[in-house]
This record gives C-alpha cells, sequence and structure tokens, in this order.
C-alpha cells in the first residue's frame, strides 16, 4: 500500500511539476545520498563538524545549481548559504570555548575549597 501511494506520489510529481519536478525529484536523491554518506562517515569516525560543514555545501550545490542554473541569482543564495554557515560554526565553537571555560573555572574554584 505504501509503496502505491509512493509511485502515485511521484508520477502526480512529474505530471503536475514537469522538468521542475523531475529535476526536484533527481535533486532530492543526490541529497539523501550525500546525507546516508555523511552518517556513515560520522559512525566511521571521521569528525563530526567536518562532515557537517563539508556536506552543507555539497547539499547547497545540488540544491541550488542543480535546480537552478548558475546564474547570479543563484551566487548570491549560495553566498549567503556559506557566509551564514561560517557565522553559526563560529558561533557554536566559541559557545564551546565560553563552555570549556566556565567549567574549568568552577572546577578550579571547587579544588580550591
Amino acid at each position: 500500500m505504501l509503496i502505491t501511494l509512493g509511485l502515485i506520489l511521484l508520477i502526480l510529481i512529474m505530471v503536475v511539476g514537469g522538468d521542475r519536478g523531475v529535476v526536484s525529484l533527481i535533486a532530492l536523491c543526490g541529497n539523501l545520498l550525500i546525507l546516508s554518506l555523511a552518517i556513515w562517515l560520522m559512525a566511521s569516525g571521521v569528525p563530526v563538524l567536518l562532515v557537517t560543514v563539508c556536506v552543507g555545501v555539497v547539499i547547497s550545490c545540488i540544491t541550488l545549481f542543480y535546480q537552478n542554473g548558475s546564474n547570479r541569482k543563484t551566487w548570491s543564495a549560495f553566498l549567503a548559504t556559506m557566509i551564514t554557515m561560517l557565522l553559526l560554526r563560529s558561533g557554536v565553537c566559541g559557545g564551546f570555548v565560553i563552555l570549556s571555560t566556565a567549567l574549568t573555572a568552577v572546577r578550579i574554584a571547587s579544588e580550591s575549597i
């Protein structure tokens, strides 16, 4: 039953969406493959932050450039995505530094008592 509903959905996306619908399905399959690879890499012991950043760049490329082509608006969207990822990464790393500093201060204070 679930396979039948999935096939009906795929056919409707192709009929209603036309070429753009097919391109969206192909991009979705590519993104799922990349996500599966990322999970496998993380389970294999590759640093999570490195995998996350690389996969974010690749998924952004697939989603933006494959579906929209290479034009000025697509490059602007890609650049904005990369800047956002950089800012979020900086915030996460900065948060870890602040947290570890605070925990070290608490540990030192508790040892001196």
